[in-house]
C-alpha cells in the first residue's frame, strides 16, 4: 500500500477516536468520560464498520456471491458460544466500532441471533448495530425482540424476484416499530474464485484498487478477523495458501496483543493471497443472479422459494406473526430508510452510545 492510502487509514481512525471523545463534552456527570479514559479513548483502536458472520448457510444460490457462500458443500451455523468468544475478542481489543453488521449466509437462519444482538448492544462501544437479510425469511419474536432493545437496524437486501418475502417483512417492521433500510446496490463481479499467476507488483495494484472502493469489507468470521469477507471464505474453503499475515487469529492471540495485530493488517497490509482469486476489472453483474455452484436456475429459484425446507435442515421452523410489541411512528428519510419514533423508555448501554 502506497504512504498516502496508509496515511488516510490512520487518520480516518483518529477521526473516530476524536468523534467518541468530543461526544462526550457536555453529558451529564454520570455519562461523561473523564479526562483519563478520554485520553485513554485517543489512543484505542477505533474502526469505522466490522461484519461478524454467523453461518455459512443462506437460502439464496448467488452466482456472484462476494461471500462465495455457493462453495460451501456442507454450509452451517457457527456455534454460539464460539460467536460470542469472538465477538468479545474484538470488543476487548477496540475502543469503539461506528457500525457493526451481523450477517451470513443468512443470518436469520441462526437459532441464536437474538443472543448476539444482545451482547453487542451490551458492549457498550458499537454505534450501530445492523442485521442483514436477503428478504426470503421473517424473522424470529426473539429476533425482533433483540433488535428493538438495541436500537438496531435490518437492512434488506431486495433482490427482487427472489426477496419473496420483502414485502411481508416491511409491513411487520412497521407494525413493530423497528427500523430498516432496503438496500438496492449494484453488484460486481469479481471473478470465479480460482487462483491466478500474478505478481507481487500486480496483487499490490489490485489490493489498492479494492481498498480504495467506497465498499468496506473488515470481517469477523469462525475466530478470525479478515480485511474482506473473499479473504476470510477463500481461507476457510482452502481455495488460496493461508498466510498467517492475512488475517488475526482471535482465539489464540493473546488478548492484549489483539489490538496490535489488527492495526497491523489495517495500515500495513500490502495485498492478501485471496487476491489472486480477484480479476483485475470488476465487472459489474446482474444483482443476485441465481443458478451457481452446481445449482440450476431453476433449482436455485425453488431453493429460494421453499424457504421452510432451507430452514428445517438447520433445525429452524417458521414462527408464526410475533406479537405485537411496541408502536411507534415512521418517518420516510431521502435515502429510503425507515428509522422509528418509539416512545418506549431507553433501559440498555447500548441506548446512549454516540
Amino acid at each position: 500500500m502506497n504512504t498516502i492510502g496508509k496515511a488516510r487509514k490512520v487518520a480516518a481512525m483518529a477521526r473516530g477516536s476524536l468523534r467518541w471523545a468530543l461526544s462526550r463534552v457536555g453529558k451529564p456527570d454520570s455519562e461523561r468520560a473523564g479526562l483519563r479514559t478520554v485520553l485513554s479513548r485517543l489512543t484505542a483502536l477505533s474502526l469505522d464498520y466490522v461484519e461478524i458472520s454467523v453461518t455459512k448457510a443462506c437460502s439464496l444460490r448467488c452466482a456472484a456471491c462476494r461471500h462465495l457462500m455457493p462453495y460451501y458443500d456442507r454450509p452451517r451455523n457457527y456455534d454460539i458460544a464460539n460467536i460470542l468468544r469472538d465477538a468479545d475478542s474484538l470488543l476487548q481489543a477496540v475502543g469503539h466500532i461506528a457500525m457493526l453488521r451481523v450477517l451470513g449466509g443468512e443470518p436469520l437462519l441462526h437459532r441464536h441471533l437474538d443472543r448476539l444482538l444482545l451482547f453487542l448492544g451490551d458492549s457498550g462501544k458499537i454505534g450501530s448495530i445492523r442485521l442483514v437479510t436477503n428478504g426470503t425469511i421473517l424473522p424470529r419474536p426473539a429476533v425482533l425482540r433483540a433488535l428493538k432493545a438495541v436500537n438496531g437496524v435490518l437492512d434488506i437486501s431486495d433482490y427482487g424476484a427472489v426477496s419473496v418475502q420483502l414485502q411481508p417483512l416491511v409491513a411487520l417492521l412497521e407494525r413493530e416499530s423497528i427500523a430498516y433500510e432496503i438496500v438496492r446496490q449494484p453488484w460486481l463481479e469479481f471473478g470465479r474464485p480460482v487462483s491466478r499467476q500474478y505478481t507481487k507488483n500486480q496483487l499490490s495494484q489490485l489490493f489498492l484498487k479494492c481498498t480504495s472502493m467506497p465498499h468496506k469489507c473488515l470481517i469477523v468470521s469462525n475466530g478470525e478477523f479478515h480485511l474482506c469477507a473473499r479473504s476470510a471464505n477463500a481461507t476457510e474453503l482452502g481455495l488460496v495458501q493461508r498466510r498467517k499475515q492475512d488475517y488475526v487469529d482471535l482465539v489464540n492471540t493473546p488478548r492484549h496483543r489483539i489490538a496490535a495485530e489488527i492495526r497491523q493488517l489495517v495500515l500495513f497490509s500490502d495485498y492478501l493471497e485471496a487476491c489472486r482469486t480477484c480479476e483485475q476489472d470488476f465487472r459489474p453483474t446482474a444483482t443476485a443472479s441465481q443458478g451457481s455452484a452446481g445449482l440450476s436456475a431453476d433449482a436455485s429459484m425453488e431453493f429460494a422459494m421453499d424457504r421452510t425446507r432451507v430452514g428445517t435442515d438447520l433445525g429452524w421452523q417458521p414462527d408464526s406473526t410475533p406479537d405485537r410489541m411496541t408502536t411507534g411512528r415512521f418517518a420516510e428519510s431521502p435515502d429510503n430508510m425507515k428509522v422509528a419514533d418509539v416512545t418506549a423508555p431507553l433501559t440498555r448501554r447500548s441506548d446512549v452510545i454516540p
